[in-house]
């Protein structure tokens, strides 16, 4: 993958980017526990483990990377 200094033109760059964070939010969008209340153990492995990625946190626990991401911005923030 080229770095954004290496790219000419801003457009491709700007195409290329906005596919790579699709594919990787694709991988599981369609979670089984959707609706489902965060617990306070899941809370905790989102914001204490540092071994493991988001996609696989999220196969894990059965939510999608977005919410992992969501959920550590609002508990790190307190939003």
């Amino acid at each position: 993958m080229l770095r954004k200094s290496e790219y000419r033109d801003m457009e491709k760059f700007k195409r290329t980017k906005r596919e790579q964070q699709k594919r990787y939010y694709r991988k599981t969008q369609n979670a089984p526990n959707r609706n489902k209340r965060w617990t306070e153990e899941e809370t905790a492995m989102i914001m204490n483990v540092r071994d493991m990625t988001d996609t696989e946190l999220s196969r894990i626990l059965g939510r999608s990377v977005k919410s992992i991401l969501a959920k550590r911005h609002k508990t790190k923030y307190g939003i």
